[in-house]
C-alpha cells in the first residue's frame, strides 16, 4: 500500500474483546519479565544455560517459556 492515508482504514475506534485484552495484558507482563532477564547479566547467563540456546535466540526462547508457564497457570 502506498502513501494516501485516506485509502487506509481507520482502526482508532476499534473495541477489543475481553479475551484479546487479557492476551495483551499477558504479553505486556511477559515482555516486562523478559526485559528484566535480558538486562541482568547473571539472569541472562543462567537462562542461556537453562534453555540451551545461543544469545541471539534467547528472547524467543524466554517468550515461549514464559507463555507456556502463564498458560499452565490458567
Amino acid at each position: 500500500m502506498s502513501g494516501n492515508p485516506a485509502s487506509n482504514p481507520d482502526f482508532s475506534d476499534r473495541i477489543f474483546t475481553s479475551k484479546q485484552l487479557a492476551h495483551q495484558d499477558k504479553m505486556r507482563q511477559v515482555n516486562k519479565e523478559i526485559k528484566l532477564i535480558m538486562g541482568d547479566e547473571q539472569l541472562r547467563n543462567s537462562a542461556l544455560i537453562r534453555l540451551n540456546v545461543t544469545r541471539n535466540k534467547l528472547h524467543h526462547a524466554l517468550l515461549k517459556e514464559r507463555l507456556l508457564m502463564a498458560n499452565a497457570d490458567e
